[in-house]
């Protein structure tokens, strides 16, 4: 994924020469100006796994580096590739200032600018950072629940690698920089987790990084660097369903209780645009269809999930963050409409096979359940938005988005029509009335995919099954046409082939097509001699592709765990439920 370079701005000051604002290695002392939204630690640790406070800072936050920056380094070079800052916010509109507040940092980020100036100029620069207007800007505290570690020391410093996406990430987005934030859940996962029955731990192999020249056969260089998607992968925490803590157990298979003025935006959303029969939202709640491919109670759980961030859309102007909506009766219809209406009408157009969309539905299903709970305006801090959390950034050499949406308005949206049109079922001329209105490329349309009023969640869904559609296109053609593939595949039975090939495009939504036909390709240059045949042999597989994935610019956990976080959280909705299985038999 690649994204638009920001000019490097100038200030100009009486009597003071104009000088440019360029990625510096920091020290102790020296301003920070923020060009976009950062989060920021009460402490000198990021991993998900610590007890930290996380406050977000905003665009034109100013700052001094109050300590010595605490340096990661390469385990091999020895050289620092981040840093860990102390800032000493100076214009917060805070009662009490904190002695720091700790953000994460690496050259290439473009949210963060460190102001490379000394002496005199500097001393120059501070006194017009307090001749201004005098405006605060707002400190906001993200995660009001937490509670410090006991005996935590807020100038501990940091002795671990981070192991999540760090806030360095937000160089990729160019409208808001938000990391995620997973509230530690306070109902425990399952003991035995989706994961162990996929993966089981391998020797480190032998280099085969020459395999990857492979890949341009596949699909082209800018694909990869373009298509690559992100996710919010949220905690499992299901809602208390307006009970303050006190049920013993969550009525998952009932309307959640809406607060009003708190989670209620939706709901009135929903009965406004109700009014007009015309509008999207409308035709789903007048929509009704017998359970096809999900249990009902599966939706309920998954809408009051707990974790990540929201947003609702004035216009095209998206707002800071709100709460998750209320898991109202309204929304699960709206929900699980929206995506019955997309596999009863694009299934087929998915798989090729009728008798393959039942197991292609659960995995989309439980991928949506993953990415965003199934609610319409999940957003990540990445600038990924919606059910299907599809992200749109800058190419930075054509200046033009160049993500998942963009790849499908040119080269999916009209083959996708044609085949709505051929297939000429009423129940979906909602789904062609979103795709002829159409979603909005780049960042600044992220409202056309969180937004009611723009036929969300329809409309993102029916986008995320196109680009799953193109990525299932890509895993098959190397498959069937790879020569390695084609004699390790052989004698695949067709149960095993369906998981398999669900199972890539899946993981692909995280990796990009290239990130999961580049994998596949190293995996079959390490194993050449392997038969895949059974599910077992092809679930070992997958569990053996976790040491072929590879992510350029961002920590490599995301992409090598999402599969398995997908299927963590497919076993945590089946057993929170109690249904067993959420599919339809």
């Amino acid at each position: 994924m690649s994204f638009t370079k920001y000019r490097y701005l100038k200030f100009a000051f009486a009597g003071l020469a104009a000088f440019s604002i360029a990625a510096v290695t920091p020290q102790e002392g020296q301003l920070i100006e923020l060009k976009n939204f950062v989060n920021a630690r009460s402490e000198s640790k990021f991993r998900v796994s610590d007890d930290n406070k996380i406050y977000e800072l905003r665009k034109g936050t100013k700052a001094v580096i109050g300590e010595k920056p605490v340096e990661f380094k390469d385990p091999k070079t020895k050289i620092p590739y981040a840093y860990g800052l102390c800032l000493k916010i100076l214009n917060a509109d805070v009662s009490t200032k904190k002695d720091c507040y700790w953000v994460y940092y690496r050259e290439s980020a473009k949210n963060l600018e460190i102001l490379d100036v000394q002496g005199e100029e500097q001393k120059k620069l501070l006194e017009s950072w307090k001749a201004e207007s005098g405006k605060k800007i707002p400190l906001t505290v993200i995660n009001e629940n937490f509670k410090p570690t006991k005996g935590a020391d807020s100038k501990s410093k940091l002795t671990t690698t981070p192991k999540e996406n760090l806030p360095v990430h937000v160089a990729e987005d160019t409208t808001s920089y938000h990391e995620p934030h997973y509230p530690k859940p306070k109902v425990a996962a399952p003991k035995k987790s989706i994961e162990k029955a996929y993966r089981k731990e391998l020797p480190p192999t032998a280099d085969t990084s020459g395999a990857d020249n492979l890949n341009t056969a596949v699909i082209a260089k800018a694909t990869e660097i373009n298509s690559r998607l992100n996710t919010d992968a949220m905690k499992p925490e299901p809602a208390k369903n307006g009970c303050d803590g006190k049920c013993a157990t969550p009525a998952l298979n009932k309307g959640e209780v809406c607060k009003p003025g708190k989670n209620d935006y939706l709901e009135k959303d929903m009965e406004q645009l109700q009014k007009n029969p015309q509008t999207i939202i409308a035709q789903l709640l007048n929509t009704s269809q017998p359970e096809k491919y999900v249990k009902d109670e599966c939706f309920e759980t998954a809408l009051q999930f707990k974790g990540g961030s929201y947003k609702t859309c004035s216009g095209n102007q998206a707002s800071i963050k709100v709460d998750r909506p209320c898991a109202s009766d309204n929304l699960k219809k709206v929900a699980r409409a929206s995506f019955d209406m997309t596999m009863n009408c694009l299934g087929e157009f998915l798989t090729n096979d009728a008798k393959t969309v039942p197991s292609a539905a659960q995995s989309f299903f439980f991928m949506i359940a993953h990415e965003s709970g199934h609610n319409p305006n999940a957003v990540s801090w990445s600038g990924a938005g919606g059910s299907s959390q599809l992200t749109d950034p800058l190419d930075e050499n054509t200046k033009r988005p160049a993500g998942a949406i963009a790849h499908f308005n040119r080269t999916e949206k009209e083959v996708m029509l044609d085949y709505l049109n051929k297939k000429n079922d009423p129940q979906c001329t909602p789904i062609k009335q979103v795709l002829q209105q159409g979603m909005g490329e780049g960042p600044q349309n992220s409202c056309d995919r969180i937004s009611l009023q723009k036929g969300n969640p329809l409309l993102n869904l029916v986008y995320g099954l196109g680009y799953q559609k193109f990525l299932r296109r890509n895993v098959t053609k190397l498959l069937t046409e790879n020569a390695m593939a084609v004699r390790i595949f052989s004698n695949i039975e067709p149960q095993a082939r369906e998981f398999l090939e669900n199972q890539l495009s899946l993981w692909g939504h995280n990796t990009g097509p290239s990130g999961m036909t580049g994998a596949i390709i190293r995996y079959l240059a390490k194993h050449p001699n392997k038969q895949i045949i059974t599910t077992k042999d092809a679930i070992d597989m997958l569990s053996a592709m976790k040491t072929s994935i590879k992510a350029e610019g961002r920590n490599i956990s995301e992409p090598t765990n999402y599969l398995a976080a997908v299927n963590k959280r497919s076993e945590y909705i089946q057993k929170s439920t109690g249904v067993g299985t959420c599919a339809v038999k």
